[in-house]
């Protein structure tokens, strides 16, 4: 029979970030995950934003979670060889005279954050731009599915992980002081859940959910050179040779992970309000993000159950978000270190 320190459900951002706070602090962990084709962590987009939204606010904690994010892949990068993580300006169109100001105003604010000159503006063959640009100098892109498939690879070599589904309710066997797995003869003395959107039907958590679904366009854009991001309602990022991701969009109500012709069809409308190349639909996916209705993560333990933990809502700004927040959970599991009011499951009264 295996034991581990920790068993951990799901190998997606929460699962695998989680996993090397671990591993980094000397303790066992085994990661079990189906690996499904796609996942919500699978198509994200991976960017570390600095400024968001109509009125260009920083992004909530950027100056927390930039330098540990930062600091984080590239350790990954270290102990892999895997190319990860990219820093890079990001540009970003502006939609109105409005949105001009903002950036003046926001200009006096957080100078280091912003930059508007010549040598960072986009090309205006390329792209539609009546009110201009500006570029963000601090900013990154993790490539989530390299991330993924490096932590799996890692993972395996050290016997690990284990590809396969598990139940919390049916496979599982909780016991007073640890976790078994009879199909595996595997033992652990906590299992952290990290399942993403799955959780939400979980009734040990009792959590405000605002899942979304989420759908991305994979383009070749033929004669198109860059390499930064652009920001313009959608994003539009580049992941090789003429090969570019846009997205993305938002459904409410209709969580699957079948990509609908409505998707597809606001992503090209908006790409083609600033976008002047021709291009061709190489492929299209969609997936639900795990997201809580105060757009924060959430971390803890069951109430009842000490030796059974959550951690999940990631949303959209997962990649920024998990570094740093599976900091404190490793640290809280390990040295009991209490966890930041706001990160708590206590939040939803359900978790301690």
């Amino acid at each position: 029979m295996d034991h581990f320190d920790y068993l951990i459900l799901g190998q997606g951002l929460a699962g695998s970030t989680l996993a090397w706070q671990l591993i980094w602090r000397g303790k066992s962990v085994c990661v079990v995950d189906p690996v499904d084709e796609v996942t919500s962590s699978k198509i994200a987009a991976g960017l570390l934003t600095p400024l968001t939204g109509k009125r260009l606010v920083k992004t909530e904690g950027w100056d927390d979670y930039w330098p540990l994010a930062k600091h984080f892949y590239q350790q990954v990068e270290r102990f892999t060889q895997a190319s990860i993580l990219t820093l890079a300006p990001m540009v970003r169109i502006f939609t109105e005279q409005k949105e001009l100001q903002r950036f003046e105003a926001q200009l006096q604010v957080e100078p280091h954050l912003l930059r508007s000159d010549p040598s960072s503006t986009l090309d205006p063959n390329d792209f539609e731009q009546p009110h201009g640009s500006f570029e963000m100098p601090v900013a990154g892109v993790l490539n989530c599915p390299e991330y993924l498939q490096a932590t799996r690879d890692y993972l395996r070599s050290q016997q690990r992980f284990l590809t396969d589904r598990l139940d919390l309710s049916e496979d599982i066997e909780l016991l007073r002081d640890r976790v078994y797995v009879p199909r595996w003869k595997l033992t652990a003395c906590q299992l952290i859940s990290c399942t993403g959107h799955q959780e939400r039907r979980n009734p040990r958590l009792l959590a405000d959910w605002l899942p979304a679904k989420g759908e991305i366009l994979t383009l070749r854009i033929p004669g198109l050179q860059e390499t930064r991001v652009v920001h313009r309602g959608i994003w539009l990022a580049r992941c090789g040779n003429e090969i570019y991701r846009a997205g993305s969009t938002y459904e409410w109500k209709e969580l699957d992970s079948a990509p609908t012709q409505a998707g597809r069809e606001l992503i090209l409308k908006r790409l083609k309000e600033f976008l002047k190349r021709d291009f061709e639909i190489v492929d299209h996916r969609a997936a639900i993000r795990p997201i809580l209705r105060d757009l924060k993560p959430a971390i803890g333990l069951a109430p009842d159950l000490p030796q059974l933990g959550f951690f999940n809502g990631l949303g959209t700004k997962g990649a920024l978000y998990a570094p740093l927040v599976s900091l404190h959970f490793a640290n809280f599991l390990i040295d009991a270190t209490p966890i930041p009011t706001q990160l708590s499951w206590t939040r939803f009264g359900s978790a301690h």
